[in-house]
C-alpha cells in the first residue's frame, strides 16, 4: 500500500476479516471517453453562450472556437461507480439489510474519492458480495470500451487481499 492511504468501513459487527481492495486501475487500458465526466447543465449553458458570442464575430476575425471543459474522473471514483452499478443491476430492489449494505458501500466509495484514497478496507463478506454481483451483472453495453472498463474493475476485485 506504500504511501497511499486506505479508507475503512466502520468496524464490522461480525468476526469477519477485513480485506484491502485497490480502487485504482490502469487508466491507459480504458477508453478516455469512459473516464470523461459529463458537463453540468451550468457548463453547457455557459458553452452555449460562448458559442453564440463566437458566432457573432466575423469569420475572418474569430478567435479559436470555444470548447467545453474536459474533466476526467479518477479511477477510484469509476471503480466505485462500476461496482455500485453492478449491485443495482443484480439487486434493483431489496430488503433493509440490502439497502444498508449498498448505502454503506456507496458511502465508502464516496469517502475514498473525497479523501483520494486508492485502497478501501471491506469485510470478506462484502468482497464476496461484490464479486458475486459483478459476475451476475448482465446489463452492460456490449462494446469494447465498456468491456475494458468492467474487466479492469473485476481484476481489481479479484486481486483484493487480506
Amino acid at each position: 500500500m506504500s504511501k497511499n492511504k486506505a479508507v475503512k468501513v466502520e468496524e464490522p459487527k461480525s468476526k469477519d476479516k477485513m480485506v484491502t481492495l485497490n480502487t485504482k486501475f490502469d487508466v491507459t487500458k480504458v477508453s478516455e471517453e469512459m473516464l470523461r465526466k459529463k458537463p453540468t447543465p451550468e457548463e453547457i449553458e455557459a458553452y452555449k453562450t460562448e458559442m453564440e458570442e463566437w458566432n457573432k464575430i466575423a469569420e475572418d476575425k474569430r478567435p479559436e472556437r470555444p470548447k467545453l471543459k474536459e474533466e476526467y474522473s479518477p479511477a477510484r471514483e469509476i471503480t466505485g461507480q462500476i461496482i455500485l452499478q453492478a449491485i443495482k443491476q443484480v439487486k434493483p430492489t431489496g430488503n433493509i439489510q440490502l439497502l444498508k449494505r449498498t448505502k454503506n458501500l456507496s458511502d465508502l466509495f464516496a469517502k475514498a474519492t473525497k479523501e483520494k484514497a486508492d485502497y478501501i478496507m471491506i469485510t470478506e463478506d462484502d468482497l464476496r458480495y461484490i464479486k458475486s454481483t459483478l459476475s451476475k451483472a448482465s446489463d452492460w453495453n456490449n462494446v469494447d470500451m465498456v468491456a475494458a472498463l468492467v474487466i479492469e474493475v473485476m481484476e481489481l476485485v479479484e486481486q483484493a487481499k487480506a
